[in-house]
């Protein structure tokens, strides 16, 4: 599980200098899911070509509403423009400008928010 203070979030407005650590929201580290290319094409020499742009999802089991309402003032949209610090292939972290996708429905339960995946796309290294 990666450390809450290498994984960070900010506003477009603020750019890469204004994000700032999961750890100081108070939030846990999500599981990070990381794909290069969001698109796989089959060649007819039988091998792949990556197309399309990376793909990003930060899951968590659950988080208290408190935590939701952390992440939650990043969103201003269905779709939102922000910044993050993620892990990427080989274990290691980059900055991005990356499109944040809310999850269509959320699963509350006892005042906290369950299985819960956040999204991000076309996200453009920094």
């Amino acid at each position: 599980m990666p450390n809450p203070s290498s994984v960070k979030i900010g506003t477009q407005a603020g750019g890469v200098g204004g994000m700032v650590t999961l750890a100081s929201l108070e939030l846990p580290s999500p599981l990070m899911d990381f794909q290069e290319f969001s698109q796989e094409i089959l060649l007819g020499d039988a091998t792949i070509d990556g197309h399309g742009w990376s793909v990003s999802e930060w899951h968590y089991g659950y988080l208290t509403a408190a935590q939701y309402n952390a992440l939650v003032a990043y969103k201003t949209d269905k779709t939102t423009r922000v910044y993050i610090r993620t892990r990427k292939d080989g274990n290691t972290y980059a900055n991005f400008l990356a499109n944040m996708i809310w999850p269509e429905r959320e699963r509350w339960e006892n005042s906290c928010i369950v299985d819960f995946t956040i999204r991000f796309i076309a996200m453009i290294e920094q």
